[in-house]
């Protein structure tokens, strides 16, 4: 070739990604105010990808002071405990098959 001086060959690899190997799970994570309390408790959740939870309260010993109900997370959740003991109760929330327990304090 006229003018050319030199060459050079390019590889070029190209990578096709179809997806993650293993679906990754999203970290739910509900918050409860206030926390300590007096009486009304509020839930909340994280999650765009859940929509129900089930959601009881528990004692210091395991026992069920709130019976368990199916919550729409996309709404926060309101519950009176004004009138149970000051203490430490459990609200325990089940999503998916994976239960997360968290303390509330009632004074």
């Amino acid at each position: 070739m006229k003018g050319c001086l030199g060459s050079d060959t390019v590889q070029v690899f190209y990578y096709i990604c179809s997806g993650l190997e293993e679906e990754q799970k999203e970290v739910i994570a509900m918050r409860i105010y206030p926390n300590p309390s007096s009486g009304l408790v509020n839930l909340e959740w994280n999650s765009l990808k859940i929509h129900q939870s089930r959601v009881w309260v528990s004692d210091m010993t395991g026992r069920i002071v709130v019976a368990p109900i199916t919550a729409n997370t996309d709404l926060p959740l309101q519950f009176d405990m004004s009138n149970f003991d000051a203490g430490t109760y459990f609200v325990n929330s089940e999503v998916n098959g994976e239960m997360k327990t968290f303390p509330l304090v009632l004074r």
